[in-house]
């Protein structure tokens, strides 16, 4: 099954963020086509993180979850709203987990 060519432009993105040279990042929107997207890596439980890539355009969010550190990562590419986010669903999760545990 392959991806609405959208989706795969922004999985080819996302695979420059974590693992390619930077200085090739696209940032240009493949839903709006601006030169308008924005990324946070976020911390799961390392080993997991997490990525946010967002179009300050067009609203739309993708998020890509991390088995792995990525080679990219830094501190200073971590958005706080973007963490915060990763936190609250993480913790949801969680969470959710518990309760299903203790129904069974």
């Amino acid at each position: 099954m392959s991806l609405p060519p959208e989706k795969q432009k922004l999985l080819d993105i996302a695979i420059v963020i974590t693992d390619g040279d930077m200085n090739n990042v696209n940032s240009t929107c493949p839903y709006c086509g601006k030169h308008s997207l924005i990324f946070s890596f976020t911390i799961i439980e390392p080993p997991r993180y997490g990525l946010f890539i967002a179009c300050t355009e067009c609203k739309r969010v993708e998020h890509f979850s991390l088995t792995e550190k990525p080679k990219n990562f830094r501190e200073d590419f971590v958005l706080e709203e973007f963490q915060k986010l990763e936190n609250e669903a993480h913790n949801f999760a969680i969470d959710i987990e518990m309760k299903n545990k203790k129904k069974s």
